[in-house]
């Protein structure tokens, strides 16, 4: 249960200095510890670092976008208890904790990003994914279109359109050839679409994942209740037709807005020209190039190894097709829930991790992937000031939808409330308990500790659920 948290700045200070001197090691049953960001490589580059890159920005005449600097500073605030907490009290045992607030950003958050994604794969699990087979596709563009792709909501959405509609196309002619269906629209496919942002060397790298039914519904005319047959595996030549058709697609859309040449030589390129900055971060980090220092615009230094053996029998089947990529898995039972939820956390996973980014002695950075690439390299190594930008980079525009659901798995879909999973032995949620408890709320203003960084003019916003506004 929630108590209040009032009783004025003592108090605040008491729970400010409560959850700083309050041991990192889990001192509970249940293994809980409050996270400590500011002991991380990535919150000390930032904190260090973030000032000095606005700076050279406006020295050069350019700036980055409010959405950019807004996630950013929320960054450097998520986590702190200076920054926001809440006082939890168990009127049982007394029991007493604080918690400090998080900034619930999508950009490169691995605290909001993780926990965003543990709770996705949760609900996909319990809630939407049916027990029946699934496989994950997995399609990439080429490096023009990435770029494009990387501000321009639209283009995005037109990307993941032409893509699945292609797929199923594909998967209804497949079942009326294979079921003997009178018409293909008797066949009634599934998916949920992941637009991830970032390469495993946290550059800018968007593709689509999409965790796909194995087959389709096809509703039995008796008692009109949707049946699912499972389909045969793609081919090689099935994926290039899927990719050939998109491709097709595409190049229309593009064309129809004026997109064709964009960022070629000698095109004009829109977003170079309303934000350079963030402009030459995209260019840069898709590349995997430096952006500034004297190695701006060179391919960053890498640690190579070895190669890794090839796999004698690489699992599932991909092709690529003028520029395109697509890659099949294999079939997952969708009785295997476990396995399941561990694709979901996969392709919703955070562009990087904390563990896996280490500051070398001469302080620059090395970022660890955790899989080899085919010709060996195993780390990235960049200045605080690139990593930096290829954050920069990762953030999605404001209302950039990243999970879209189609088919019959889609919101509004005339069968999704007969193929989802039963929610019988789902606990249902007390939403006047609840409100009430949120009701028990009283935040408090803050007060002026030394040890939180300056933001924005100094100022920390605490807004409350009835709206109420501090600074």
């Amino acid at each position: 249960d929630i108590k209040a948290a009032g009783g004025g700045t003592h108090r605040a200070n008491h729970l400010c200095r409560m959850a700083l001197l309050a041991p990192s090691s889990c001192s509970r049953a249940d293994g809980y510890a409050r996270r400590r960001p500011e002991r991380t490589t990535l919150y000390q580059v930032l904190q260090e670092n973030w000032r000095t890159f606005l700076s050279r920005a406006e020295e050069a005449g350019s700036g980055l976008p409010s959405f950019v600097r807004e996630e950013v500073e929320a960054f450097l605030r998520c986590g702190l208890p200076q920054r926001g907490l809440l006082h939890l009290e168990c009127p049982a045992c007394g029991y007493q904790m604080v918690v400090a607030w998080s900034c619930k950003k999508r950009g490169f958050c691995p605290s909001c990003i993780g926990r965003r994604m543990s709770e996705l794969a949760a609900h996909l699990v319990d809630r939407v994914l049916p027990l029946v087979p699934l496989r994950q596709w997995t399609f990439t563009v080429p490096h023009r279109l990435r770029y494009l792709m990387a501000y321009d909501k639209g283009l995005c959405s037109d990307v993941i359109t032409a893509f699945v509609r292609a797929l199923y196309r594909h998967l209804r002619a497949k079942a009326k050839r294979e079921l003997g269906l009178c018409s293909v629209s008797d066949a009634h496919p599934g998916s949920v679409t992941f637009l991830q942002r970032a390469g495993s060397a946290i550059n800018l790298h968007p593709h689509l994942h999409v965790p796909v039914l194995d087959g389709v519904y096809v509703v039995d005319g008796a008692d009109e209740h949707p049946r699912f047959h499972v389909l045969s595996p793609p081919t090689p030549e099935q994926l290039v037709d899927i990719v050939d058709s998109t491709a097709r697609r595409l190049e229309t859309v593009l064309e129809a807005r004026g997109l064709l040449g964009a960022g070629d030589d000698g095109e004009s390129d829109a977003l170079a020209d309303e934000e350079p900055l963030l402009a030459a971060c995209y260019a840069t980090s898709l590349r995997n190039c430096d952006t500034v220092g004297d190695r701006a615009g060179q391919p960053s230094l890498r640690l190579v190894g070895e190669p890794p053996e090839s796999s004698p029998s690489k699992r599932g089947v991909a092709v690529h097709h003028e520029g395109f990529s697509l890659h099949v898995g294999d079939q997952i039972d969708g009785r295997d829930r476990k396995r399941l939820e561990r694709l979901i956390r996969y392709v919703a996973r955070p562009p990087i991790a904390n563990d896996r980014l280490r500051m070398r002695s001469d302080g620059d950075l090395t970022y660890t992937m955790k899989a080899p690439w085919s010709d060996g390299t195993r780390a990235v190594s960049m200045t605080a000031l690139d990593l930096i930008a290829r954050l920069c980079a990762l953030v999605p525009p404001p209302r950039f939808h990243t999970v879209r659901y189609h088919g019959v798995l889609a919101a509004h879909a005339a069968l999704r409330p007969l193929v989802v999973p039963a929610s019988d032995d789902v606990e249902t949620i007390d939403h006047d308990r609840v409100n009430a408890l949120i009701g028990q709320l009283e935040l408090f203003p803050l007060p002026d500790l030394p040890a939180a960084p300056r933001l924005s003019g100094g100022k920390v916003d605490i807004t409350s659920p009835k709206g109420s506004s501090y600074i």
